[in-house]
């Protein structure tokens, strides 16, 4: 079977990080249990870059090599209807300095003035760039952006904060219920109920929130 000790010593065999360039490496376990290999020092994304692809060599199918970057958010404001995912993965990505398919792109929600907003995930550097132009322009309109606060880590199987599904130790299961009232049958984006927050209506406190809201 697979094992990282494993792993490690056959690239170990296979790799050297002298050769490369790679003076200094931190290792670590993330949450959910995977290996992590840091690369530390002057350019670290690039050399970390070409690990990743020496690894992917080595290792084959044995093992699944990502390299993790750290996610920014941000909220698009004021785009039309007529907007495609495309269109404005490529708007974030030229205005942020990355690639497009480093961008993902929720589902556009209606505003009350008739236009739409959503949300964009890409890399932290090219997200503060975007964020820093304030708006960009997306087919016709300028929409204006906002940069979000990084979310506090959270359960997706108990929605608890603090912990992530994988050291979840919780008796409640709460992924069958919509994210938006805490009922079942239906998922956030399709809801049309009063907003209730679960957590807080399971303990007890104020509910009429999303989750997550300022002092849930």
């Amino acid at each position: 079977g697979f094992s990282y000790a494993d792993a490690m010593r056959k690239a170990k065999d296979n790799i050297s990080l002298q050769d490369m360039g790679i003076k200094n490496t931190r290792i670590r376990r993330s949450l959910g249990g995977a290996l992590l290999i840091e690369v530390l020092g002057p350019n670290g994304d690039e050399l970390a870059e070409k690990l990743k692809s020496e690894l992917t060599k080595v290792l084959g199918e044995t093992a699944s090599v990502t390299r993790p970057v750290r996610q920014g958010e941000l909220r698009i404001v004021g785009v039309d209807e007529s907007a495609t995912f495309d269109e404005m993965a490529a708007a974030v990505a030229s205005a942020g300095g990355c690639k497009e398919n480093e961008v993902t792109i929720s589902p556009m929600r209606p505003m009350y003035n008739g236009l739409y907003m959503t949300w964009a995930k890409l890399p932290l550097a090219a997200a503060t760039r975007v964020a820093n132009r304030r708006r960009i322009k997306i087919g016709w309109v300028n929409a204006r952006i906002e940069f979000l606060d990084a979310k506090p880590m959270q359960c997706w199987r108990c929605w608890e904060f603090g912990h992530v599904q994988a050291n979840c130790r919780c008796n409640i299961d709460r992924r069958g219920l919509c994210f938006r009232c805490g009922q079942t049958g239906h998922v956030a984006k399709d809801c049309s109920a009063q907003l209730k927050c679960a957590l807080c209506s399971a303990a007890g406190r104020d509910a009429q929130h999303r989750i997550g809201a300022m002092g849930c």
